[in-house]
């Protein structure tokens, strides 16, 4: 995006002919399928784990954004910095191993489809009994 923005005359706006021309570029598009992949990687482990514990696992990305800008970028990263990641990395450490929020045992006594209430799944029950 950059490259094509350097392309632009001098005071040019954002124009609908800078994304078209942006989307052009192979990296656009392969980051385009790169978030749709953590889109689904990020709802199949909401539907698995609490909210509360995905939140702050996603917050290792800052850390190996640090790590990766210092290793790969070789930029210089201040010690304040640093600490701010060893917090998120306590962070998260202390997010890991506290106890889960919701058992096993009442996500497999989930309430009836939504609309029949407990009279529908005594129904339900009676209509279909165990083998």
């Amino acid at each position: 995006m950059k490259s094509v923005a350097a392309q632009l005359p001098d005071g040019a706006r954002l124009s609908p002919l800078l994304l078209v021309r942006g989307m052009e570029s192979p990296l656009v598009w392969i980051g385009i399928l790169l978030l749709l992949v953590f889109l689904g990687l990020f709802l199949s482990t909401l539907s698995r784990e609490d909210l509360s514990f995905v939140l702050p696992v996603l917050s290792v990305g800052y850390i190996l954004n640090v790590a990766s800008a210092r290793v790969f970028l070789h930029e210089p990263v201040s010690p304040v910095r640093w600490a701010g990641t060893v917090f998120i990395v306590l962070g998260v450490v202390m997010v890991s191993v506290t106890a889960r929020a919701t058992s096993r045992a009442a996500e497999g006594a989930a309430a009836p489809a939504a609309g029949t209430g407990a009279a529908g799944a005594a129904v339900a029950e009676a209509e279909d009994p165990p083998c």
